[in-house]
């Protein structure tokens, strides 16, 4: 596809590469198309750059230090990238967290509690097509 440096992080589905194209929805169109006739799929991906992770990572909520809580930072594509988009997700509040910020939600549940979280039907809901989950150490991983 015409990137360089290209690379793959563990299992994750994640791939870091150079690109001369700058705007974010071109490279996405690219590799969207080129994967679906390749392997014949509806390929969907979401491209942040360096300096987005890194402003992700250095914006994470004081509560992503508690280790007592699960954390996982959900990258959102331009579809419904706002911080309106917390309006959609109905959280019990004495047992988890959700914050907007620039393309992603901050979301943290108490580990003793995580079952009941009402992030864990986050896969059943529209807007999941529109998203990505990562944990906190994939997510540091893409700007050292």
């Amino acid at each position: 596809m015409g990137f360089q440096n290209v690379k793959t992080y563990i299992q994750s589905g994640n791939v870091i590469f150079d690109s001369e194209i700058k705007n974010k929805e071109n490279i996405e169109l690219k590799i969207e198309k080129t994967l679906s006739i390749k392997f014949k799929y509806g390929a969907r991906v979401l491209v942040r750059s360096k300096e987005e992770m890194k402003n992700t990572v250095l914006n994470f909520p004081k509560i992503f230090k508690d280790d007592k809580w699960k954390h996982n930072v959900i990258f959102l594509s331009n579809k419904i990238d706002s911080k309106d988009i917390l309006n959609a997700f109905e959280i019990k509040k004495n047992i988890e967290q959700i914050n907007y910020y620039n393309g992603v939600l901050f979301w943290s549940a108490k580990l003793e509690d995580i079952t009941k979280s009402n992030m864990l039907k986050l896969s059943t809901r529209k807007e999941y097509k529109e998203m990505t989950v990562r944990n906190t150490n994939t997510t540091k991983r893409y700007w050292n």
